[in-house]
């Protein structure tokens, strides 16, 4: 299915795509200056990468080598998970991080609502609204889950 947009629509488009960019921005700064960011998250982080997990489980690899040290470690791998988050508890862990109300609720509104349509080979279904998850694709969905899944930082030491 091929999509006409107006000049209008374009132009609304690349509007919407410069605000959720200048949000994502301002979100990155808001954890980095309140240290509300994860420790132990380094995807998508800046100046870090997910290289920086490595070299710190190798070293902790090298120094418990000598001392006979036992090391336990855990990989999770989330099978859908931008599908499955639930927006309420989203909503809830933002305001417990201090996130500001109105920042949060303007937040949420962009992932709730959602139009969207199911394709499958060269049909496409129905439109329908959903507020079920983050959007594969969005800039600020990897933010969102990070933020989302924080706790675990806590349940699995």
């Amino acid at each position: 299915m091929i999509y006409v947009y107006s000049h209008k629509q374009k132009h609304l488009l690349k509007l919407i795509k410069i605000c959720q960019h200048v949000s994502k921005y301002w979100l990155e700064w808001w954890l980095e200056y309140h240290r509300k960011m994860p420790s132990t998250q380094y995807g998508f982080k800046k100046v870090f990468s997910t290289q920086e997990n490595l070299v710190k489980l190798i070293s902790s690899i090298r120094m418990g080598l000598p001392e006979d040290k036992i090391m336990i470690v855990t990989f999770l791998d989330i099978v859908e998970a931008y599908n499955y988050l639930i927006l309420n508890l989203l909503y809830k862990d933002l305001i417990c991080l201090g996130m500001p109300p109105f920042i949060v609720w303007n937040i949420l509104k962009i992932f709730t609502n959602r139009k969207i349509s199911l394709r499958l080979h060269d049909h496409n279904s129905k439109h329908f609204f959903t507020s079920l998850g983050l959007p594969q694709g969005d800039i600020l969905s990897p933010l969102m889950y990070i933020l989302y899944i924080e706790k675990l930082e806590t349940v699995i030491p």
